[in-house]
C-alpha cells in the first residue's frame, strides 16, 4: 500500500507540473500581443487565451492601418495565428499573395471591428471582411 500512495503522489505532482507548463505556455502565447497595446487608448480585446468552444474558425479583416492591407488569422491552440496580406485576397486562383506572420492575437479579436487610435500599433480602421469554420 505505501508504494501505491508513492506512485499516486508523484503523478499527481506530474499533472500538476504539466498543467503549469500548459498555463505559462498559453499566457506567453499572447505577451508579443499585449507588450504592443497599451488597453487604455484603444478598444482592442486583451490577450488571454481561450478554450475553443466549437470548431476551429477564421477570420479575414481589412486594416486601414499606416499601409492599408488585410489580415488573415486562423484559430489554434486557443489563440489565433495571424499574418497580414499586403496586396489583399485575389478571386484568380493563380495569384500569388505574400503573407508576413505576426504575433498571435486573442481568440476574441475575430470580433474585433473599430478604430485603433492614431499612434498606437497598428492604429487605423479594422473592418470584419470574412469568416468562418
Amino acid at each position: 500500500m505505501g508504494n501505491d500512495r508513492i506512485l499516486i503522489i508523484q503523478l499527481e505532482t506530474i499533472a500538476t507540473k504539466k498543467r503549469r507548463n500548459r498555463r505559462d505556455y498559453m499566457t506567453a502565447k499572447l505577451n508579443e500581443y499585449n507588450q504592443k497595446r497599451n488597453f487604455a487608448r484603444t478598444l482592442e480585446p486583451e490577450g488571454i487565451t481561450e478554450v475553443a468552444q466549437e470548431g476551429l474558425r477564421y477570420v479575414v479583416q481589412h486594416h486601414l492601418a499606416h499601409r492599408d492591407h488585410y489580415d488573415f488569422r486562423l484559430e489554434w491552440d486557443g489563440a489565433l495565428l495571424s499574418w497580414a496580406v499586403p496586396k489583399g485576397p485575389s478571386y484568380d486562383t493563380r495569384d500569388k499573395r505574400l503573407a508576413v506572420r505576426v504575433e498571435e492575437h486573442p481568440l476574441e479579436y475575430r470580433n474585433f471591428e473599430g478604430t485603433i487610435p492614431k499612434g498606437e500599433y497598428g492604429g487605423g480602421v479594422v473592418m470584419l471582411w470574412d469568416e468562418g469554420y
